[in-house]
Protein backbone atom coordinates (compact mmCIF):
# COMPACT_ATOMS: atom_id res chain seq x y z
CA UNK A 1 0.00 0.00 0.00
CA UNK A 2 1.32 3.39 -0.96
CA UNK A 3 1.89 5.96 1.76
CA UNK A 4 3.12 9.52 2.01
CA UNK A 5 5.33 10.61 4.91
CA UNK A 6 5.74 14.13 6.23
CA UNK A 7 8.41 14.78 8.87
CA UNK A 8 8.99 17.74 11.13
CA UNK A 9 10.79 18.86 14.27
CA UNK A 10 8.94 20.27 17.28
CA UNK A 11 10.99 23.15 18.67
CA UNK A 12 10.97 25.87 21.27
CA UNK A 13 13.29 28.86 21.23
CA UNK A 14 15.40 29.91 24.19
CA UNK A 15 17.83 32.79 23.85
CA UNK A 16 17.26 32.66 20.10
CA UNK A 17 18.37 29.02 19.92
CA UNK A 18 15.99 26.40 18.53
CA UNK A 19 15.71 23.51 20.99
CA UNK A 20 14.43 20.40 19.18
CA UNK A 21 12.26 18.61 21.74
CA UNK A 22 10.78 15.96 19.44
CA UNK A 23 10.56 14.61 15.91
CA UNK A 24 7.07 14.14 14.47
CA UNK A 25 6.06 12.04 11.46
CA UNK A 26 2.69 11.96 9.69
CA UNK A 27 1.97 8.86 7.58
CA UNK A 28 -0.95 9.12 5.14
CA UNK A 29 -2.04 5.96 3.29
CA UNK A 30 -4.02 5.56 0.07
CA UNK A 31 -6.88 3.76 1.88
CA UNK A 32 -7.50 6.89 3.98
CA UNK A 33 -5.90 5.64 7.19
CA UNK A 34 -3.18 7.69 8.84
CA UNK A 35 -0.73 7.67 11.74
CA UNK A 36 1.11 10.33 13.73
CA UNK A 37 4.36 9.36 15.45
CA UNK A 38 6.20 11.49 18.02
CA UNK A 39 9.83 10.75 18.92
CA UNK A 40 10.84 12.88 21.95
CA UNK A 41 14.44 14.01 22.30
CA UNK A 42 14.76 13.56 26.04
CA UNK A 43 18.37 14.72 26.01
CA UNK A 44 17.05 18.16 24.96
CA UNK A 45 13.90 18.07 27.09
CA UNK A 46 16.05 17.47 30.17
CA UNK A 47 17.96 20.70 29.45
CA UNK A 48 14.70 22.67 29.71
CA UNK A 49 13.61 21.63 33.21
CA UNK A 50 14.34 25.15 34.48
CA UNK A 51 12.72 26.92 31.51
CA UNK A 52 9.14 27.99 32.44
CA UNK A 53 8.09 28.48 28.80
CA UNK A 54 8.41 24.73 28.16
CA UNK A 55 5.63 22.77 29.82
CA UNK A 56 5.86 19.60 27.77
CA UNK A 57 4.15 18.62 24.53
CA UNK A 58 0.32 18.83 24.72
CA UNK A 59 -1.32 15.42 24.57
CA UNK A 60 1.85 13.45 25.40
CA UNK A 61 2.74 12.14 28.85
CA UNK A 62 6.49 12.61 28.63
CA UNK A 63 7.01 11.24 32.14
CA UNK A 64 6.50 7.77 30.62
CA UNK A 65 9.75 8.32 28.69
CA UNK A 66 8.51 6.33 25.71
CA UNK A 67 10.68 6.12 22.62
CA UNK A 68 7.67 6.78 20.39
CA UNK A 69 4.12 8.01 21.00
CA UNK A 70 1.81 6.77 18.23
CA UNK A 71 -1.69 7.94 17.30
CA UNK A 72 -3.55 5.88 14.68
CA UNK A 73 -6.44 7.40 12.71
CA UNK A 74 -6.93 10.30 15.12
CA UNK A 75 -5.44 13.74 15.13
CA UNK A 76 -3.26 14.31 18.23
CA UNK A 77 -3.99 17.22 20.55
CA UNK A 78 -0.73 18.92 19.61
CA UNK A 79 -1.68 18.95 15.90
CA UNK A 80 -5.40 19.57 16.33
CA UNK A 81 -5.17 22.65 18.52
CA UNK A 82 -2.77 24.59 16.28
CA UNK A 83 -3.75 23.65 12.71
CA UNK A 84 -6.91 24.32 10.66
CA UNK A 85 -9.73 21.77 10.82
CA UNK A 86 -11.06 20.29 7.54
CA UNK A 87 -14.37 22.16 7.92
CA UNK A 88 -12.85 25.57 8.61
CA UNK A 89 -14.50 28.28 6.51
CA UNK A 90 -11.28 29.96 5.34
CA UNK A 91 -9.40 26.67 4.89
CA UNK A 92 -8.49 27.19 1.23
CA UNK A 93 -7.14 30.65 1.90
CA UNK A 94 -4.95 29.28 4.69
CA UNK A 95 -3.70 26.46 2.48
CA UNK A 96 -2.99 28.92 -0.32
CA UNK A 97 -0.98 31.15 2.00
CA UNK A 98 1.08 28.13 3.03
CA UNK A 99 1.61 27.01 -0.57
CA UNK A 100 -0.38 23.78 -0.10
CA UNK A 101 -2.91 22.26 -2.50
CA UNK A 102 -4.59 19.91 0.00
CA UNK A 103 -4.86 19.70 3.78
CA UNK A 104 -1.90 18.05 5.46
CA UNK A 105 -2.01 19.46 8.97
CA UNK A 106 1.63 18.72 9.78
CA UNK A 107 2.80 20.20 6.46
CA UNK A 108 0.68 23.27 7.20
CA UNK A 109 2.35 23.71 10.59
CA UNK A 110 5.76 23.47 8.94
CA UNK A 111 4.84 25.94 6.19
CA UNK A 112 2.95 28.59 8.14
CA UNK A 113 4.41 31.51 10.04
CA UNK A 114 1.20 32.02 12.03
CA UNK A 115 1.92 32.08 15.78
CA UNK A 116 0.01 29.90 18.24
CA UNK A 117 -1.12 31.66 21.40
CA UNK A 118 -1.26 28.60 23.65
CA UNK A 119 2.50 28.01 24.00
CA UNK A 120 5.85 28.75 22.36
CA UNK A 121 6.23 25.44 20.51
CA UNK A 122 6.47 25.40 16.72
CA UNK A 123 7.19 22.88 13.98
CA UNK A 124 9.88 23.21 11.34
CA UNK A 125 11.20 21.00 8.55
CA UNK A 126 14.01 18.62 9.58
CA UNK A 127 17.37 20.36 9.38
CA UNK A 128 20.89 19.10 8.91
CA UNK A 129 21.51 19.18 12.67
CA UNK A 130 19.12 16.26 12.92
CA UNK A 131 20.67 13.34 14.81
CA UNK A 132 23.86 12.38 13.06
CA UNK A 133 26.19 11.18 15.82
CA UNK A 134 29.12 13.39 16.73
CA UNK A 135 29.26 17.06 15.71
CA UNK A 136 32.77 18.50 15.56
CA UNK A 137 33.20 22.15 16.55
CA UNK A 138 36.45 24.08 16.18
CA UNK A 139 36.93 27.41 17.94
CA UNK A 140 40.71 27.70 17.81
CA UNK A 141 41.94 30.21 15.25
CA UNK A 142 38.43 31.53 14.54
CA UNK A 143 39.54 35.14 14.68
CA UNK A 144 36.70 36.36 12.46
CA UNK A 145 34.02 34.83 14.70
CA UNK A 146 32.61 36.76 17.64
CA UNK A 147 32.43 35.27 21.12
CA UNK A 148 28.67 34.85 20.69
CA UNK A 149 29.13 33.02 17.39
CA UNK A 150 31.63 30.58 18.90
CA UNK A 151 29.35 29.82 21.85
CA UNK A 152 26.43 29.38 19.45
CA UNK A 153 28.40 26.79 17.45
CA UNK A 154 28.72 24.71 20.61
CA UNK A 155 25.18 25.29 21.88
CA UNK A 156 23.26 24.50 18.68
CA UNK A 157 24.26 20.81 18.53
CA UNK A 158 23.44 20.48 22.24
CA UNK A 159 20.02 22.02 21.59
CA UNK A 160 19.43 19.36 18.92
CA UNK A 161 20.45 16.51 21.22
CA UNK A 162 23.72 15.71 19.47
CA UNK A 163 27.03 14.74 21.03
CA UNK A 164 29.82 17.19 20.26
CA UNK A 165 33.58 17.34 20.00
CA UNK A 166 34.98 20.78 20.83
CA UNK A 167 38.61 21.28 19.86
CA UNK A 168 39.25 17.57 20.34
CA UNK A 169 37.31 17.20 23.61
CA UNK A 170 34.30 14.88 23.28
CA UNK A 171 31.11 15.69 25.17
CA UNK A 172 29.03 12.56 24.70
CA UNK A 173 27.08 11.76 27.88
CA UNK A 174 24.00 13.47 29.29
CA UNK A 175 25.71 14.92 32.37
CA UNK A 176 28.56 16.43 30.31
CA UNK A 177 26.11 17.88 27.78
CA UNK A 178 24.03 19.39 30.58
CA UNK A 179 27.13 20.85 32.26
CA UNK A 180 28.35 22.44 29.02
CA UNK A 181 24.87 23.79 28.28
CA UNK A 182 24.36 25.34 31.73
CA UNK A 183 27.82 26.86 31.65
CA UNK A 184 27.54 28.41 28.19
CA UNK A 185 23.89 29.50 28.04
CA UNK A 186 24.12 32.32 30.65
CA UNK A 187 27.33 33.60 29.03
CA UNK A 188 25.70 33.49 25.60
CA UNK A 189 22.65 35.31 26.97
CA UNK A 190 24.75 38.15 28.37
CA UNK A 191 26.73 38.45 25.14
CA UNK A 192 23.49 38.64 23.11
CA UNK A 193 22.17 41.34 25.43
CA UNK A 194 25.36 43.34 24.95
CA UNK A 195 25.10 43.04 21.15
CA UNK A 196 21.42 44.08 21.20
CA UNK A 197 22.22 47.12 23.33
CA UNK A 198 24.98 48.14 20.93
CA UNK A 199 22.67 47.77 17.91
CA UNK A 200 19.93 49.76 19.63
CA UNK A 201 22.38 52.54 20.39
CA UNK A 202 23.45 52.57 16.73
CA UNK A 203 19.84 52.73 15.53
CA UNK A 204 19.05 55.58 17.91
CA UNK A 205 22.10 57.47 16.72
CA UNK A 206 21.09 56.89 13.07
CA UNK A 207 17.61 58.29 13.73
CA UNK A 208 19.08 61.30 15.53
CA UNK A 209 21.29 61.98 12.50
CA UNK A 210 18.41 61.52 10.07
CA UNK A 211 19.74 58.29 8.60
CA UNK A 212 17.40 55.41 7.80
CA UNK A 213 18.04 52.18 9.71
CA UNK A 214 17.04 48.69 8.58
CA UNK A 215 16.55 47.06 5.21
CA UNK A 216 15.37 48.95 2.16
CA UNK A 217 11.87 48.20 0.91
CA UNK A 218 11.87 45.73 -1.99
CA UNK A 219 10.21 47.40 -4.98
CA UNK A 220 7.44 45.51 -6.80
CA UNK A 221 5.84 46.24 -10.15
CA UNK A 222 2.18 47.11 -9.56
CA UNK A 223 0.94 45.62 -12.83
CA UNK A 224 2.84 42.38 -12.27
CA UNK A 225 1.50 42.23 -8.71
CA UNK A 226 -2.08 42.56 -9.98
CA UNK A 227 -1.51 39.82 -12.58
CA UNK A 228 -0.14 37.42 -10.00
CA UNK A 229 -2.88 38.24 -7.50
CA UNK A 230 -5.45 37.46 -10.21
CA UNK A 231 -3.69 34.13 -10.84
CA UNK A 232 -3.81 33.33 -7.12
CA UNK A 233 -7.53 34.15 -6.92
CA UNK A 234 -8.26 31.88 -9.89
CA UNK A 235 -6.13 29.10 -8.31
CA UNK A 236 -3.64 29.03 -11.18
CA UNK A 237 -0.81 29.41 -8.67
CA UNK A 238 -0.38 29.67 -4.91
CA UNK A 239 0.46 32.83 -3.00
CA UNK A 240 3.88 31.39 -2.21
CA UNK A 241 4.59 30.75 -5.90
CA UNK A 242 3.49 34.30 -6.73
CA UNK A 243 5.63 35.74 -3.94
CA UNK A 244 8.66 33.76 -5.15
CA UNK A 245 8.25 35.22 -8.64
CA UNK A 246 8.36 38.72 -7.13
CA UNK A 247 11.27 37.91 -4.84
CA UNK A 248 9.32 38.66 -1.65
CA UNK A 249 7.88 36.64 1.22
CA UNK A 250 4.28 35.41 1.26
CA UNK A 251 3.37 37.78 4.09
CA UNK A 252 4.86 40.71 2.15
CA UNK A 253 2.92 39.60 -0.94
CA UNK A 254 -0.39 39.84 0.94
CA UNK A 255 0.66 43.16 2.46
CA UNK A 256 1.38 44.61 -1.00
CA UNK A 257 -1.99 43.32 -2.26
CA UNK A 258 -3.74 45.14 0.59
CA UNK A 259 -1.87 48.31 -0.37
CA UNK A 260 -3.35 48.06 -3.87
CA UNK A 261 -6.91 47.99 -2.55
Amino acid sequence: MKEIRTAGEICIDREGLAHVVADVVYIEREDGTFTYEFYPRYEVIDLLVDYPAFQGIPGLNLSLRRTVYRRDNRTPVFIEERSPAPNRQDLWQLLDQAGLRHLNRLAWLISTSRPYSGDDLYVRAPERNRRHGLVKVETYGQTSASIAEMMKRVLLPLCAGNNIEVNGTVIADSSSRAMAYRLLLPLYSRERARIRARRLQGAQQARAEGRRAGRKRVQTDGLRLRELWSAVQSHHCTAKEAADKLGISTSTFYRRVRELE
